[in-house]
């Protein structure tokens, strides 16, 4: 009871279902919402208290609350009654995505009973499909839940990454140990095209593998509803050479696309401060910025994006556009990976 189902059959992210004659199984996406067995008047008591402290969130909080010129109060009272007369926590949820998707910001978001709920409905191309990666490349080692690599005959690697996310000083050892298995290679590719962010720093950390000096790769601003402009002076966002042992002095292709957001457009920004790193694919999805949230009376966990990063210069980040764009269709990532066979075609090119 009081649970959300949210599933995709044969994910085209990870490892599509395919028939014998290797025809993939389109994507089959089910949700669901089961009704709570809380009496009525206690979760009507539970709704009206989350739905004011999510009302008060965004008004503290998120940093873009003035970007789309949304009437916040009018929009929270229109949506009042039908969000808190919500028969449960996982309704409650749906109903608030409704009220919120107006603001079609992907870095606001809803946990509840394990269950994460963005609440950004806008539809992207991801312009990455794992079984025509792997087809391309050759075969797929999983290093991790979130890191896969390989290498090609003639000595190119390549390295999937899906998030970021885990503890920050194990999973940058992690990926230390899978790039020194790299150090051999004539040249990389380091492939962040379905990677939605995760830990800022450990992004940071991988991208210093690649660059040689301390560079300012993006500033931060905090919303700060105290101050007369609302926000925080800028904080700049470094990132540092790593030590002699943890180098890759060779040419690295970086592929991204509109799902590549969060910290990925920090590691991507970061790693292009490299001398010999060029950038392949589709601009990014252009949402970047650290979270704040806040645990809900109803045990909702409701997050918005506190911050929002802008280029050393001060111009706005609204994605990044790769050094050599590859125009492709959802279509052509059935088949083979346009993508990925531009960089591999372009790094041998040059390492003949």
């Amino acid at each position: 009871p009081d649970h959300i189902y949210d599933l995709t059959i044969s994910c085209p992210d990870s490892r599509p279902f395919s028939s014998r004659s290797e025809q993939s199984l389109e994507p089959v996406k089910l949700r669901f919402v089961t009704r709570s067995l809380t009496p009525a008047d206690q979760q009507r008591t539970m709704n009206v208290a989350a739905f004011d402290e999510a009302k008060r969130v965004m008004e503290e909080y998120y940093v873009h609350y003035d970007r789309k010129g949304v009437d916040w109060n009018a929009r929270f009272e229109e949506m009042r009654s039908r969000v808190v007369d919500a028969p449960g926590s996982a309704l409650w949820t749906e109903r608030m995505v409704e009220l919120l998707s107006v603001a079609d910001d992907p870095l606001i978001w809803l946990t509840y009973d394990g269950a994460y709920t963005r609440t950004c409905r806008r539809g992207i191309e991801p312009n990455f499909n794992y079984k025509t990666a792997e087809k391309t490349i050759g075969k797929l080692t999983r290093r991790s839940q979130y890191v896969y690599s390989a290498r090609t005959d003639d000595g190119i690697g390549y390295v999937l990454i899906y998030s970021w996310e885990g503890a920050t000083d194990e999973t940058t050892s992690l990926f230390d140990q899978v790039l020194a298995l790299m150090e051999d290679t004539r040249a990389l590719i380091i492939d962040v095209r379905p990677n939605e962010g995760g830990i800022p720093e450990t992004a940071i950390s991988v991208a210093g593998w690649f660059v040689q000096d301390e560079t300012v790769v993006l500033k931060t601003i905090f919303r700060d509803a105290r101050r007369p402009s609302g926000m925080t002076p800028p904080f700049e966002r470094k990132v540092s050479p790593r030590d002699a042992t943890k180098r890759y002095e060779n040419r690295v292709a970086i592929l991204m696309g509109a799902k590549t957001m969060a910290s990925s457009e920090w590691f991507v920004l970061a790693a292009k401060a490299g001398r010999r790193v060029r950038t392949f694919g589709a601009k990014t999805r252009g949402a970047s910025g650290g979270g704040y949230c806040s645990q809900l009376p109803n045990a909702v966990q409701f997050c918005v994006a506190r911050s929002r990063d802008v280029l050393p210069d001060g111009s706005s980040m609204d994605g990044i556009t790769p050094d050599i764009p590859v125009e492709a269709k959802d279509e052509d990532f059935k088949t083979s990976d346009p993508v990925l066979e531009a960089a591999l075609a372009a790094l041998r090119k040059r390492i003949k």
